[in-house]
């Protein structure tokens, strides 16, 4: 049995749906933006702000992610009828826009990732992977893997009880 809808879904919903409509009807791109939420999402979809109707009624989803003080975003696309697919991109300052980075996204977003955990853990020592992702906005799982990966390649070191320090900082015991 189908449940229904909460309002506020029908709502979202029927916005972006007259929206698409009148690019159905003369045939032209209309491109709505709009706010992601804060909160973390493992999907990037479920990072808009609003319902789900935002999304279900568009054609096409596109979710631009950069860290704040960064020139480097990740756009995430997905759509009806376009292959799901993720960009490096830079803001070329000097022309306001855009530009696709060549190469694929991990080659750009790993080392800044790190970058980001280092500087954190270099300023707050003994954080953890938790409050390294609170802090940075970066993924509580990403931070999990990576900085366990940063202790093992000696980038990091840890206490053992998921406490992380630079390499020169561990406290003895």
């Amino acid at each position: 049995m189908d449940r229904p809808r909460p309002i506020s879904y029908q709502l979202d919903y029927e916005s972006v749906a007259r929206f698409k409509a009148l690019a159905d009807r003369y045939e032209v791109a209309i491109l709505l933006v709009h706010h992601t939420r804060k909160q973390e999402a493992e999907d990037f979809v479920d990072q808009v702000s609003g319902t789900a109707g935002l999304g279900a009624a568009a054609d096409a989803v596109l979710v631009l992610r950069r860290a704040r003080g960064t020139a480097d975003a990740v756009l995430h696309v997905t759509g009806r009828d376009l292959e799901e697919a993720t960009h490096a991109l830079t803001f070329a300052r000097q022309l306001g826009t855009w530009e696709l980075l060549e190469g694929s996204v991990d080659q750009y977003t790993h080392a800044d990732t790190r970058q980001r955990i280092l500087t954190h853990v270099t300023d707050n020592q003994g954080a953890t992977p938790k409050q390294i992702a609170d802090a940075t906005g970066l993924d509580h799982g990403l931070v999990k893997v990576t900085v366990r990966r940063m202790a093992e390649e000696e980038q990091l070191d840890t206490d053992g009880q998921g406490h992380y320090f630079p390499v020169t900082l561990l406290p003895e015991p």
